[in-house]
């Protein structure tokens, strides 16, 4: 395998880990917001919802430049 190949791998990996915290983020965020259009109160745990993907989100772009420096490279 080439590095761009490489390259092109790691990328396609680190898009997929990164979809489904974004997507929780994004559905608990209208969810919360039709809650409010709709004056319930049941915004708290959806915000909570929101906040637990947010940090699964910033717990894997954290580990994305040790991932990165782990693909091997031709020089």
């Amino acid at each position: 395998m080439t590095s761009r190949e490489d390259l092109v791998a790691f990328s396609r990996k680190a898009r997929h880990d990164l979809q489904n915290p974004v997507a929780a983020v994004t559905l608990a965020l209208e969810l919360a917001q039709e809650e409010i259009a709709d004056g319930g109160d049941d915004v708290s745990d959806l915000i909570s919802r929101a906040l637990r993907s947010a940090e699964r989100l910033s717990e894997a772009l954290d580990t994305l430049p040790g991932r990165a420096a782990d693909w091997p490279l031709e020089d």
